[in-house]
Parts: C-alpha cells; structure tokens; sequence
C-alpha cells in the first residue's frame, strides 16, 4: 500500500470531488481511552450521500469527519471544501475500548477514505451497538452516531453478498421498515410522526388501510423496500388497496419487474383518465410519498390529486442528486411546507421507535425483518456492482451526480 487517499468535495458544487493522497507515514495522534481506530473496508454509494453532500450545512454532515492535517494547503479551506460519508463495514486497526479488540469490526457511518478515523464509543443499552459521542460531532442526528459491532469470528461466517446487500440496502431497508411499521402503524403503542417538527401524526394520518399509496421515485431503493413491506410485513386487513409505482420510461419495466406493485407508470402519466382508471374519487385516500423526483412532478401530482380524492397525505422522503444553492432549498422546502408536505427524518423515527419498543428489541426485530426481506430475494433484478478503491468511488459518484446510475445496479467498494 503506497499512502492513504480520501475524497474531498467542494461544499457548494458537491459534483466537483477531489481524490486526495496522504503518505503511508502520515501522523496519527495518540489513540484516547474508549476510542477505536477504523480503517472503512466495504462501502456502499446511494443517491443518500448526495443527499448528505446537498444538505450537509442543514445537518452537521460536513461536521462528520473533518479535513485531515496535512492534506495540499489548496484543499484545506474547511469552509470551501469539507468530506461527507457513506454506510458500511469498517475494520478496528487500534483500541482502547474492550467491546471492540482489534480486528473486529464496526457497520455504520463511515469516511468515504482508505485514511483511518478514530470514534470515540459509549456503550447503547444494547450490546451489540455503541454510540459516538465526540464533541465535534455532537449536533449530529444520533442514527449517524449509533454503531453495529461484530467480532472479527462473526465477520468470516459473513458471505461477500451478505455484506454486499448489508453496506447497500441496511439503512435505507431500515428506513421503509420504520415507514411500514412506525409511521404508518397499525398498533397504536408504537404510533411515531415524520419527524419531531410535523405538526400533527394521528392514527388516521397513518391508517393506510384500503388507501391508494403513490411512490415518486419508484425505483429507487427505498422506495422499492417500502413497496415490500406494505405487502410482505403487515397485517392483510391493514394493507393499502394499491400501490401505484411512478418512474422514469429508463426504469419503468425495471420497476414494474420486481413485482411489488399493483402498477407502474411514468411521471407524465398522471390525467384525470388516469385517475379515474385508479378508481380514486371523493371517498378515497391518497398517501403520496416523494422519494426524490425530479422537478415539478411532485407539484404536478399534488395539483391534479387534491381535489379529487377525500384525503391526500403529502410525504417527503429522500432528495435528488442534482446540486442547490441553500437558498433554493430553503425556497422548495417553504413551498412543500405549504403544501402540507411533511418531511420525514429517518433518525427521529428511529429514536421514537427505539423508546417505545426498547433499542434491543428495535435491533431484534429490524433483524428478522432484513433477514426475512433477503431470505426473499431482497430487490428482485438488481445485481450488486463491486469496485475496488476509491478510482471506483471517484467514477461512480461522478454518474451520481451527473444522474447517470442504474436502478437495477447497487454500487458497493472494497476501499
């Protein structure tokens, strides 16, 4: 191994990225007690970490993993240029924190970088997890601060594709399980609202019971597990009459192959005859959730179902790769809020959940329901497309941002 590289990108045009080198004598400091060294090991590329890179001043993204000492002097403006991160596997190369000895290994949130990082762990009310608890990382939502741990035994009885589709689909699967199961409960107790600033989340927002539930963006991950769970892990009396998948004429057949929805269409579909093909009138009601579409589709979907249907339930869940200045998110956020488009926050559904059920038995039960979603085929036709070191990272964040990736493909990197 000849040094060390990280990927650094300019925080207001996150499409112009930098793979930069350290040497393999670069200075770590001092290990703290109850830190651990990581060096990321298998990664995974969504349409999730543009969203991190267009959001990251919002949320303490860019606050995850600071720019390194020693990186060119060109570079190191942190308020030009900043590094965001990306789900996966990473191996313990030094320690001081006796859950996790050397070698073992940590799944979460993890520097898109061959250059190690050190967390600083305490100890969840679950075992097999621990928290981050740095300061700088302090205003961060905690589901980017909570870490899996796995001893380096438990890592050999792991398949390629089982860490594969874990690094991929784990935390968006995590997410349309918390949708199907918290948000759209069917069991009061557990009942959980998009995020702690929606105004109101009553079981009758929830109830999707007979209801037409509508995916922008069908194609995408998230939204093709959600489509699953309706189906596959939820009380029949409970489930929607239809789930109607919109998508792009590239993904269509791709999307309709899976087989999770009642039907597919394109984003130009949406008419009164197809409303009315729909059987959506006055009595009926609409969940429309917007995992990202691209320019005015939601507006247009919105308009043409409000005044046709009973109810209509405006969600957002996910972002598009395309870049923003904040001024014109702080504008499309003001008119989705006006809209009564709710956003939903992943990481305040997941902390909700984990207090009404418990962080051992929230653990326990997404388990059984990722292993059951995997024993199943997990996404029917997608095939997992590994790269090796960050050239390939570098290759495949360009076709994300210039919105050239392929549904039916999951990118996954050996760093």
């Amino acid at each position: 191994m000849g040094g060390y590289e990280l990927q650094v990108l300019d925080k207001q045009d996150f499409s112009q990225q930098y793979i930069l080198s350290l040497p393999i004598n670069h200075p770590f400091p001092a290990l703290p007690q109850s830190s651990v060294r990581v060096r990321s090991e298998i990664l995974s590329l969504t349409v999730n970490n543009t969203t991190y890179a267009k959001l990251g001043s919002f949320f303490g993204w860019w606050d995850v993993h600071p720019l390194p000492n020693g990186i060119p002097e060109s570079f190191s403006d942190s308020q030009r240029y900043g590094r965001i991160s990306a789900w996966g596997f990473g191996r313990v190369i030094e320690s001081n924190y006796s859950p996790l000895p050397m070698n073992s290994v940590v799944f979460g949130y993890l520097p898109i970088a061959s250059l190690p990082v050190d967390l600083s762990l305490v100890q969840s009310k679950d075992t097999k997890q621990a928290l981050e608890v740095s300061r700088y990382r302090a205003r961060l939502l905690p589901i980017y601060n909570r870490y899996l741990l796995f001893s380096a035994s438990e890592m050999e009885g792991f398949s390629r594709d089982f860490l594969g589709w874990s690094s991929l689909m784990r935390v968006l699967f995590q997410t349309s399980w918390m949708l199907n199961k918290f948000l759209f409960a069917w069991d009061e107790t557990v009942l959980a609202k998009p995020s702690n600033g929606a105004s109101h989340w009553t079981m009758n927002d929830a109830n999707v019971t007979n209801a037409v539930v509508i995916l922008l963006c069908a194609s995408g991950k998230t939204a093709l597990s959600l489509a699953h769970q309706f189906r596959q892990n939820r009380p029949r009396t409970a489930q929607p009459r239809m789930i109607l998948g919109v998508t792009s004429a590239e993904s269509k057949a791709f999307t309709k192959a899976t087989g999770f929805h009642d039907d597919v269409v394109q984003y130009n579909a949406i008419s009164p005859s197809l409303i009315s093909s729909l059987r959506i009138d006055d009595g009926t009601k609409v969940v429309l959730c917007d995992f990202g579409a691209r320019g005015e589709t939601f507006q247009s979907w919105f308009n043409t179902l409000k005044p046709v249907c009973k109810t209509l339930v405006p969600l957002g869940i996910g972002d598009t790769p395309q870049t923003e200045s904040p001024e014109d998110l702080r504008t499309r956020f003001a008119q989705s809020a006006s809209l009564g488009k709710e956003q939903v926050n992943a990481s305040d559904l997941s902390t909700v959940a984990m207090a009404s059920i418990g962080e051992e038995k929230y653990r326990q039960e997404l388990e059984e329901a990722w292993g059951a979603f995997l024993g199943s085929g997990a996404l029917p036709r997608v095939s997992l497309e590994w790269g090796a070191g960050m050239s390939a990272v570098e290759k495949v964040w360009d076709m994300f941002c210039r919105d050239r990736i392929e549904s039916r493909k999951g990118y996954i990197f050996q760093i």
